[in-house]
């Protein structure tokens, strides 16, 4: 039987944020919006042409760190992000394969519904927001998948350690990092057959 250890939300309702303490008592905030808008958010973060969703191999913190900068810059949104530790074989159409591995960990952001319900935004494995039951089902579902833990972090946590700290912000060198993987997936994005 799957374990999986998942912190209970502590919210206090502030305006459309809420207040969330992690496993790590650590706070921090996230929207809750209408799910319809989640939806809509969701679309527009799939098209955006500065992410690349389909170089599934490596930048998922990358790619989950720079959609929490454009939500909370062009909306003023907070999110939050998922992390899954372990080892997985997900399948995926975006290499000759069929599926990809990943040793470490995979995260994702998500934003709270109206019913407080954590809505996972992953462009790179579904085409709509989920429920966090279908985003761990769909990373452990081949046998070669090992789940080890799934927790929630602060926005900006760049790595699953930083998930024990308040108020991480990203140092200037971090952010140089995060901006070159996200270019150099775009032009492999751009160059490859298999994801135009």
């Amino acid at each position: 039987m799957l374990k999986v250890f998942i912190f209970v939300f502590y919210a206090i309702l502030s305006s459309s944020a809420m207040s969330l303490r992690n496993e790590f008592n650590v706070s921090f905030e996230v929207s809750q919006i209408p799910e319809r808008e989640i939806r809509k958010i969701f679309s527009e973060l799939e098209n955006d042409p500065r992410l690349p969703h389909k170089v599934v191999q490596s930048g998922c913190s990358e790619r989950a760190i720079k959609m929490c900068d454009i939500l909370r810059e062009s909306y003023q949104i907070y999110c939050g992000r998922v992390f899954a530790l372990g080892s997985f074989r997900v399948a995926t159409p975006y290499t000759y394969e069929g599926f990809v591995d990943w040793h470490n960990f995979h995260t994702a952001l998500f934003i709270l519904n109206e019913n407080n319900q954590p809505r996972i935004i992953d462009p790179s494995l579904f085409d709509r927001p989920v429920h966090l039951e279908t985003w761990v089902k769909k990373l452990t579902t081949s046998q070669r998948s090992k789940l080890r833990q799934i927790f929630y972090a602060e926005a900006f946590t760049y790595s699953p350690e930083g998930a024990k700290y308040s108020a991480h912000n990203l140092t200037s060198n971090e952010r140089a990092q995060i901006q070159q993987v996200l270019d150099e997936n775009l032009e492999i994005q751009s160059r490859h057959p298999l994801l135009k």
